[in-house]
């Protein structure tokens, strides 16, 4: 290491002088150049585009049955804005719900009790997961149902009351200590 440092003094007072960028560990590194080659796509690019252009062709189609679903809302409420202002008459009205009591009209009883069924999912499928959507769903046929089959409705509801009411008492009593039917 001596003899290093003794030579490399020599070389100074010589004038021979070495740079910085003249050591070795400076090495001029060969400037990388990149191109990009065209090919042909592979059979996972096309399929990924294929997917694409169908779920932007679905796409395209759900926004217009939004739109139409908008439209026939949009229509719904300027009727139902008019017969509010129009103040129908409640025979109508009545007449209308007798008609759909009548026994004979049973596609329009599961229409509504699906419709009720169906605005009990949707307002499920806001609210959160499986459970409220099972919920809410029951809820909205439960109430569909209700309206369809009134005489029926109001039998499974005493019914059910008294059965409550009876589960009640029974579990108050157990809970007390006591036991009685």
């Amino acid at each position: 290491m001596n003899s290093l440092v003794k030579k490399m003094m020599l070389q100074a007072e010589e004038g021979k002088l070495v740079r910085p960028s003249e050591l070795p560990f400076y090495d001029d590194e060969p400037k990388l150049r990149y191109e990009l080659v065209d090919s042909e796509p592979s059979v996972l690019e096309q399929g990924v585009a294929v997917t694409r252009k169908n779920v932007e062709l679905a796409s395209q189609q759900l926004n217009q049955a939004a739109v139409e679903v908008n439209r026939i809302y949009e229509t719904g409420v300027a009727h139902s804005q008019a017969a509010i202002i129009a103040n129908i008459d409640k025979e109508r009205l009545a007449g209308a719900y007798n008609q759909l009591l009548e026994e004979e009209n049973v596609a329009a009883r599961a229409g509504v009790i699906a419709g009720c069924g169906a605005i009990g999912l949707v307002v499920g499928a806001m609210r959160g997961r499986m459970l409220k959507k099972l919920f809410y769903t029951t809820i909205g046929t439960g109430a569909g149902a209700a309206a369809c089959y009134p005489t029926e409705a109001a039998l499974l509801s005493a019914e059910a009351y008294s059965e409550a009411r009876k589960a009640t008492l029974i579990a108050c009593n157990f809970v007390a200590g006591g036991w009685s039917e």
